[in-house]
C-alpha cells in the first residue's frame, strides 16, 4: 500500500509541475537596423512589361527587346506624358529594378553600375546619372552592388577630415 501512495504521489507532483510551467510569451523579433520600410508610394519593378504604380500617378515600362526603361507620369488633366527614358548601353543584367521613389522620382538601375534618376515637375522632365541632386534612398542603395555604389562618388563617411 505504502508503494501505491508513493507510486500516486510521485505521479501527482509530477503532473503537478507540467501544468504549472510558465506561460509562453510571445517575443518580438526587431528588423534589422539596415532594414528599411517602403513608403506607401514607393514601389520596386523588376519584371519586364507595363506597370502601373499603385496610386495610378505613374506607367513604368520595361522593355526586353532593347533593355529601355520608359517612365511616364499622370499630369493634372488625367493623360500620361512621356517624362524620361534610359536606354541601357547592354541589356540589363540580373538584379536590375527600377524604384518609384515618390511623385517625382523615380530611380532605375541596370544591375551592374548604372543608376539614373527620373525627375518629373510640371512642365518638365530629366534623366540624370550620379551626381544626383538629392540622396539616393536606402531602399534603392542597400540593392546597387559595390561598383554602383562606387559610381555614386559618394564620401567616405569613415574619413574624418
Amino acid at each position: 500500500m505504502r508503494l501505491v501512495n508513493s507510486i500516486l504521489l510521485s505521479a501527482a507532483t509530477l503532473l503537478a509541475g507540467c501544468t504549472h510551467s510558465p506561460p509562453l510569451v510571445p517575443t518580438q523579433t526587431r528588423a534589422p537596423a539596415f532594414a528599411v520600410r517602403l513608403q506607401l508610394h514607393q514601389m520596386f519593378i523588376t519584371t519586364n512589361g507595363t506597370t502601373f504604380s499603385p496610386d495610378g500617378l505613374w506607367r513604368v515600362i520595361v522593355s526586353e527587346a532593347d533593355g529601355s526603361v520608359n517612365v511616364s507620369r499622370l499630369d493634372a488633366s488625367g493623360a500620361f506624358h512621356m517624362t524620361a527614358a534610359v536606354r541601357w548601353k547592354t541589356q540589363p543584367g540580373p538584379g536590375w529594378f527600377a524604384f518609384i521613389e515618390n511623385e517625382s522620382r523615380v530611380w532605375a538601375y541596370d544591375g551592374d553600375r548604372h543608376v539614373n534618376l527620373m525627375i518629373a515637375t510640371p512642365g518638365h522632365a530629366e534623366c540624370s546619372g550620379p551626381p544626383f541632386s538629392c540622396a539616393v534612398p536606402p531602399p534603392v542603395f542597400f540593392r546597387l552592388s559595390e561598383p554602383a555604389k562606387r559610381n555614386l562618388h559618394l564620401p567616405d563617411p569613415f574619413i574624418l577630415e
